[in-house]
C-alpha cells in the first residue's frame, strides 16, 4: 500500500543514519525562566545558548543553585592564576568548600570548555547526592541523573548525543530545581525560597507561565476508560495513563481542539496493566462520527504513547489515516526515538456542530529537534491517487535538478515550464548512502520556481533541511536523484564540489 510519507519520516531516518554534532538552542524559555531568579543571566551578547559553556559558567551556575551567591562575597584571597576578576570569588568560594581543585599548577582551567557529564554533576551536589559516598558517578553522571529523575529520557539522549551547549545549560538548571533534595520530597527551589536565597515572589513568576495555561478553562476529571462519547465544554482534562500529565482542551462548543504534554511517556507493559492487545482499556470513546464504516476512534496520544481512551483523547479519524498514515507514521517515529517533549497537537474543525475534524497539527521535539507534522483527516491512499493522477508526464519532464553542489550541500530542484506541478510524496535521493527526502503531502513547485534542500553547515538555510549532517560524497560517485510518486525516475544530477 503507498502511503504518505511525512517530512518527519524521512528527517527522522536520515538523524538515525548519523551522529547529531550539534544541538540547535530551543530553550530560551528556560533561559528566561531562571534569569527572573537571577540564577542563568546572559553576557553582552544575551544567553549565547548555541555557545560552548565554560568551566567558570558552570562553577558559578552551581553556587548560584546551592544558594551561596551572597556567601562568596568574603571571599577575597585568590587560589587560581588564570581566574578573571568578576569570577574570582566563585572560584575561591568552590575551593575553599570543597566544591573544586581546579586542574593543577594554580589553575582553574576557566575557559576550558564543559561537558554534560561534569555540569550534571555539579546539578546532582546542587542537590545534596555525594559522589564521595558513590551516590553517583562523573563518568555515569548523565544516566545517574536520569536514574534519580532530574532529567527525563528525551534530556538523556540529547546530552549523550549533542554538544553540550548553553541552552542545555538553562534546561537541566531547571529541572533540577523543579527536582527533589537528596532525601526529601522538597523541591531544591523550594528549598532556596525557605532559605532567602530566592524570593517567593520570583520563584511564583517563574513558575507563572505553566499555570496560565488553563485560564479560561474549568479542570475537571474523566475516568480514562470512560466510554461516553460527551464532552464538557471549555474544560481541561488529563489523559495521561497513571502520572502522566496530557492535558486536553476543549472549546466553547465541546470540540477537543488542543492536547499538550511536557514530555511523552511511553507505554510500559512490564509495570502497567495492559491487555493482550496492547490497550489500557477494553475499548474506546464513542464520540459522535465513529459510527461510520471510514472513522476509527483515533487516539490523539496513543496507548503506546501513555494516552487514556475518553473522550478527551478520541477523535473520529479516517481508518487508514490512523492506522497507515501519517498518524500512525507520527507515533511510530515518537515510539522509535523513546519519547519525546513539548508535545502539541491542535485540531480545527469544518464548523462548530461536527465532532470529526478537518485536520491535525502535530509539533513536538525530538533529540533537540522540532518536529511539525499537519495533515488533513482523509484516507492518504486516496490523496497519494489523486497526486498520481494529476501528476502527468508533461508536468513530470518540466521538473528538473538544477544544481547539485557537494561541497557546499545544496540541491536545486527547478519548475522549468509554465504550470504549477503538485511533488508532494516526491523523493529525492543521495544515491551513495542512501539518504532521502520526502518532499511533504500537497506541495507545489510553481511555475520557474526554484526549491533548495541543503544540509551539513548550510541547515535551515534553504526551503528545506535535508540533514543536520553533512551527507553527500565528495570524492566518489554520489548523484542525487529525483523520484516521482510512483517511484519514476524524474531527473539525476551528479553534482560538482
Amino acid at each position: 500500500m503507498k502511503k504518505i510519507l511525512s517530512v518527519v519520516l524521512s528527517f527522522i531516518v536520515i538523524i538515525s543514519m548519523f551522529s547529531v554534532p550539534m544541538h540547535a538552542a530551543n530553550n530560551q524559555e528556560y533561559a528566561e525562566k531562571l534569569s527572573v531568579i537571577n540564577v542563568f543571566k546572559g553576557t553582552g551578547n544575551g544567553y549565547e545558548l548555541d555557545r560552548e559553556p565554560t568551566r567558570l559558567e558552570g562553577l558559578i551556575m552551581l553556587i548560584r543553585l546551592l544558594g551561596k551567591e551572597e556567601a562568596i562575597q568574603s571571599y577575597t584571597t585568590d587560589m587560581f592564576t588564570d581566574v578573571p576578576e568578576w569570577g574570582s570569588k566563585y572560584a575561591n568560594y568552590a575551593y575553599a568548600n570543597g566544591l573544586t581543585k581546579g586542574i593543577g599548577n594554580g589553575k582553574f582551567g576557566s575557559n576550558d570548555l564543559m561537558n554534560a557529564q561534569s555540569y550534571l554533576t555539579f546539578m546532582l551536589r546542587a542537590l545534596g547526592y555525594d559522589d564521595s559516598k558513590g551516590e553517583f558517578n562523573w563518568s555515569t553522571a548523565i544516566d545517574d541523573a536520569y536514574r534519580l529523575n532530574v532529567i527525563d529520557n528525551q534530556v538523556k539522549n540529547e546530552l549523550k548525543t549533542n554538544v553540550f551547549l548553553r541552552d542545555h545549560v538553562a534546561h537541566s538548571s531547571y529541572l533540577t530545581l523543579q527536582s527533589a533534595v537528596n532525601g526529601s520530597n522538597i523541591k531544591l527551589i523550594d528549598k532556596l525560597v525557605s532559605e532567602g536565597a530566592i524570593s517567593s515572589d520570583a520563584a511564583e513568576k517563574m513558575l507563572a507561565d505553566n499555570q496560565n495555561i488553563f485560564e479560561g478553562y474549568t479542570i475537571i476529571e474523566v475516568d480514562g476508560g470512560n466510554l461516553s462519547g460527551h464532552r464538557e465544554p471549555n474544560v481541561a482534562v488529563n489523559i495521561g495513563f497513571g502520572n502522566r500529565n496530557y492535558w486536553a482542551f476543549t472549546n466553547q462548543y465541546g470540540q477537543l481542539i488542543r492536547v499538550i504534554a511536557d514530555e511523552i511517556v511511553l507505554q510500559d507493559e512490564s509495570t502497567e496493566p495492559v491487555n493482550a492487545s496492547g490497550r489500557y482499556y477494553h475499548d474506546e470513546a464513542k464520540v459522535k462520527g465513529v459510527e461510520s464504516e471510514y472513522l476509527d476512534e483515533g487516539h490523539v496520544i496513543a496507548d503506546s504513547l501513555g494516552g487514556v481512551a475518553n473522550a478527551y483523547n478520541i477523535t473520529p479519524q479516517n481508518s487508514t489515516l490512523n492506522r497507515h498514515g501519517d498518524q500512525a507514521y507520527m507515533e511510530k517515529v515518537i515510539r522509535d526515538a523513546g519519547g519525546c517533549r513539548d508535545f502539541e497537537a491542535i485540531i480545527t474543525y469544518e464548523n462548530n456542530e461536527t465532532q470529526i475534524p478537518s485536520s491535525y497539527r502535530y509539533t513536538y521535539t525530538i533529540m533537540g529537534n522540532i518536529i511539525t507534522d499537519e495533515f488533513a483527516n482523509v484516507n492518504p491512499d486516496e490523496v497519494n491517487q489523486a497526486i498520481n493522477n494529476d501528476t502527468s508526464e508533461t508536468s513530470n519532464s518540466q521538473i528538473e535538478i538544477l544544481e547539485l553542489d557537494k561541497g557546499a550541500e545544496f540541491v536545486d530542484i527547478i519548475n522549468n515550464g509554465n504550470s504549477d506541478v503538485n511533488i508532494g510524496g516526491w523523493t529525492l535521493v543521495s544515491e551513495k548512502g542512501n539518504q532521502t527526502f520526502v518532499f511533504p503531502s500537497g506541495y507545489t513547485l510553481k511555475a520557474g520556481q526554484v526549491s533548495r534542500l541543503t544540509s551539513g553547515d548550510l541547515k535551515g538555510t534553504g526551503d528545506f533541511t535535508m540533514a543536520d549532517t553533512t551527507i553527500w560524497n565528495n570524492s566518489d560517485y554520489d548523484p542525487a536523484v529525483l523520484y516521482d510518486g510512483n517511484w519514476n525516475e524524474i531527473d539525476r544530477e551528479e553534482g560538482h564540489k
